[in-house]
């Protein structure tokens, strides 16, 4: 699966500085234009530009048909290095938002970011 499919890679991705992303884009511009995604650079950056103002991304059928994801950053010192989702059948989605899915989503992520931020020995180097 690529890595610009999906609610978590692409809350990943939107955390990149500016010249990983150009690369990254550069190096797979085909498969990032394939279907309905992104036709250029331009569009490739703002899209993810608004996943970063967000907070969350939210897909649907990215990764599996009848499925929506919902997925936040966790950063380590204003750095990305992982991300925290949850997955829910297409038909829930209503009930996703009013139950303040995203939200919560983005809690958590801020929560885990926080203990690591603190505790940097969490995460092991090697």
């Amino acid at each position: 699966m690529p890595f610009f499919r999906g609610a978590s890679s692409k809350a990943i991705l939107a955390h990149l500085d500016d010249r990983s992303l150009k690369r990254i884009y550069l190096e797979n511009e085909m498969l990032i234009r394939e279907g309905e995604g992104p036709q250029n650079w331009k569009q490739f950056k703002a899209a993810l530009r608004g996943i970063q103002r967000d907070g969350f991304a939210i897909t649907v059928a990215e990764v599996a048909e009848g499925r929506v994801g919902i997925a936040a950053p966790i950063l380590m010192n204003k750095r990305v290095v992982a991300g925290v989702s949850m997955v829910f059948e297409s038909g829930q989605v209503d009930a996703v938002g009013q139950a303040g899915f995203p939200q919560q989503v983005v809690a958590a992520a801020e929560r885990i970011s926080l203990a690591l931020s603190e505790d940097p020995g969490t995460i092991s180097r090697g």
